[in-house]
């Protein structure tokens, strides 16, 4: 198969940077880009590993486009960290996501095939991320989840920790990966927020409430606060219920944070940590 291959990327979570050669041919699609199975090339520990080239499928890929992913993925990750020191939790991990431009592109006789979704030009910014093996959904970006369990309460609790954590002012969903050893391996989510600056994904104050309606909380987020509009639409005696908060607010929590979003106030998040990712190799995965 021939590839395409990008320009060095913007730096890792440790400094490196890489570049990637990547199959014409994408392995999957979604809703808004192409995954392209890729490899990564430099100086890096990751040389030689298995990664994945994400292409925007409906627009001309942008460095403006990629830089907000990439400040979700930033958000996201500063959010992991506080939640797993403050809440001892260590099974919760993002993969990495940078950005690169594209240097050579192997075109396919026919650019409408079922491989592409549109022509890939040379001037465009793709997206690049540590391939995930096993890959599955676990929170909707509407809250929802598959089926709540005891494995998959953590990432119930994460998702209510987001809100609680910035006052209010956004919430984490739409999160997707997979299980490795114990551990959650995630991509980059989804993020609605008060202000709408999470990019086209990003549904503000009613996707915050909407999250929120599908939400189950645990013994993990049931002293987190929560949206007014849920705590007028479900009132209190929702705390009588086994799966719900048993408090609407924490111990502290201001009111103006429970009647409303408050962006002005800034998280209280830790300093960062770097986050380890071992995809697998390359030659294992084609030969899967």
């Amino acid at each position: 198969m021939l590839a395409s291959s990008t320009l060095a990327s913007s730096p890792d979570q440790y400094g490196y940077r890489y570049w990637c050669s990547f199959c014409s041919k994408s392995f999957a699609k979604g809703k808004r880009f192409n995954a392209h199975h890729g490899v990564l090339n430099g100086n890096g520990p990751k040389y030689g590993l298995f990664c994945t080239v994400k292409i925007f499928r409906y627009k001309r890929g942008s460095e403006r486009l990629c830089d907000v992913e990439i400040q979700k993925s930033l958000k996201v990750q500063e959010l992991c960290r506080s939640f797993r020191i403050e809440n001892s939790m260590k099974k919760i991990q993002f993969v990495c996501l940078v950005k690169a431009h594209m240097d050579e592109i192997w075109t396919p006789f026919f650019s409408c095939s079922s491989s592409w979704s549109r022509p890939l030009f040379r001037d465009e910014w793709v997206l690049i991320e540590d391939f995930l093996k096993n890959f599955q959904w676990f929170v909707g970006s509407d809250g929802s989840s598959p089926k709540l369990s005891r494995t998959r309460q953590t990432l119930n609790a994460f998702v209510h920790y987001s809100f609680h954590c910035t006052s209010g002012s956004l919430v984490v969903c739409g999160l997707q990966g997979s299980v490795t050893e114990g551990c959650y391996m995630l991509k980059t989510p989804t993020i609605h927020s008060v202000n709408e600056s999470y990019g086209d994904t990003d549904k503000g104050i009613a996707g915050i409430e909407e999250v929120f309606q599908h939400h189950k909380c645990n013994s993990i987020c049931k002293h987190f606060i929560v949206p007014a509009a849920v705590a007028r639409d479900y009132g209190l005696d929702r705390a009588n219920d086994e799966d719900s908060c048993e408090e609407f607010t924490s111990e502290g929590a201001s009111e103006e944070c429970l009647l409303g979003f408050d962006s002005s106030r800034e998280s209280l998040l830790s300093s960062r940590r770097p986050i380890s990712a071992a995809p697998p190799p390359y030659m294992e995965i084609c030969n899967n």
